[in-house]
Parts: C-alpha cells; sequence; structure tokens
C-alpha cells in the first residue's frame, strides 16, 4: 500500500506532503544519492507543479552544482545524448579567475574548448587558452573565420573629409616616391611585420585607405590640369 506524511491520499509508496531530511544517504533505484555519484532512471521532477510538465529532468527552481569537499574536479553538468552531450564546467582562466567553460563530446572524442565565457562578461570562441592569452583584454575573442552579412564598426579615428579642404597640402609625388622606396609602404600606413603582430583596427584602416583614395584622387585632379595646360600650349 501507498504510505503519506501529511498527506490525506497518498498517490505514492511514500508520498510527503512538505519537506524531507536525510541524515545519510538516500537510495533511489540501486544508487545511492549522498557522497557518491547517482543515476535516476525516469523522470525526475524538482519543484512546483511537477504534474504539469511532459516529463524529463525539470526544475522549478534553483540548480547549483559546486565541487565537493575540496576536490580538484569542478562540478558539471552534460547536456544530450549518451555519446553526444555538451560538457559544461568551470575551470580556471590565465589569470587565475574562475570561468565557465564549453566542450563538446561526440562518440567518445572530446572537442578542444569551445566556448568560454569569463568571470568579467568577455567571451571567447574557438582556440582557447590561445585565444584567451593572446586576446585576454577583448568583449569578444575568436579562434577561427566570422562569417556575417554586415558588421557595423564606429572608427575612433577623424573620417577624412578634411582631405578636401582648401587648406590640406598633399605630399609632393618626389617625396612619396622617396618614401615608399625606403620603407615599402604608403605614410601612415602600418607595415607587414606590424600587422602580422598586431593585426589591424578596421575602423582606423578604413580611414587610412579612404584618406589614400581621397589624395590620390587629388593627385588626378592636379595631373589632368596639368596635361589641360600642356594641351593648351600645344595648340
Amino acid at each position: 500500500g501507498f504510505v503519506g506524511i501529511n498527506q490525506e491520499s497518498p498517490n505514492y509508496e511514500l508520498d510527503v506532503n512538505g519537506k524531507a531530511h536525510v541524515a545519510d544517504n538516500l537510495e533511489v533505484n540501486g544508487q545511492i544519492l549522498g557522497n557518491q555519484s547517482a543515476s535516476i532512471l525516469g523522470n525526475l521532477n524538482v519543484g512546483l507543479d511537477q504534474t504539469t510538465n511532459a516529463g524529463g529532468f525539470i526544475i522549478a527552481k534553483n540548480l547549483r552544482l559546486i565541487e565537493s569537499h575540496g576536490s580538484v574536479n569542478n562540478g558539471y553538468l552534460d547536456l544530450g545524448r549518451q555519446n553526444k552531450y555538451w560538457h559544461i564546467t568551470q575551470r580556471s582562466s590565465p589569470n587565475g579567475n574562475d570561468d565557465l567553460t564549453f566542450f563538446s563530446n561526440n562518440n567518445g572524442g572530446w572537442s578542444s574548448e569551445v566556448l568560454r565565457l569569463k568571470h568579467d562578461g568577455k567571451i571567447v570562441i574557438g582556440d582557447a587558452p590561445n585565444v584567451s592569452n593572446t586576446f585576454q583584454n577583448y568583449k569578444l575573442a575568436v579562434g577561427g573565420l566570422i562569417n556575417s552579412k554586415e558588421v557595423v564598426v564606429s572608427p575612433t579615428a577623424q573620417w577624412p573629409d578634411y582631405v578636401f579642404e582648401d587648406t590640406y597640402k598633399v605630399t609632393p609625388i618626389a617625396e612619396l616616391e622617396q618614401y615608399i622606396k625606403a620603407n615599402k609602404h604608403l605614410p601612415e600606413i602600418p607595415s607587414a611585420q606590424h600587422v602580422k603582430e598586431n593585426g589591424i583596427q578596421l575602423g582606423e584602416m578604413n580611414a587610412l585607405l579612404l584618406k589614400k583614395i581621397e589624395e590620390i584622387t587629388l593627385y588626378l585632379i592636379q595631373q589632368q590640369k596639368e596635361i589641360e595646360a600642356l594641351k593648351a600650349r600645344v595648340k
């Protein structure tokens, strides 16, 4: 028969209407809930309104996973099927703080760390910890390719409309030629070695490239004026 505690019409072998305290271990379906790992076969509902849910592992309030008894193994959460699942756990970052990390397991083969949510709100996608170490000052660091329909960059550099002001003077061609021969790149444009070591700022680089295009436009306008003047002299 069914036994009810604070329950007039019990629906289970042991039906408790209220809180329950277990001082030692609790055995569920042959497994012990206590200091060891445990498996619950079937549905587990925790919280309120369990009867309105479809089943599975349902929590109506809080779930807390922590390391046990000072062990080096952090609490973790595995989501998915038996051999294909996500492994979510807490790991230390290079600066000693704890981050939330995501791994994937496909048929027993572990992936590299695929996602890290850092303790300070930064996000690392891809080859962490290499990305974490190299780009730890960025809000979003991606160790791989990014595919996007559109990217909006708010440049910090001044947009170079000032090139077309009457007071702006372009570098004389002869001086520009000497600079290119000596440095193998345009003035203000970073060298190949600098880009290899530091990358580029998209907003700043777009502004610089536009500035160079506008300067070329001024050179072409001046050149066309000189051509027209030579034509007039020939006539």
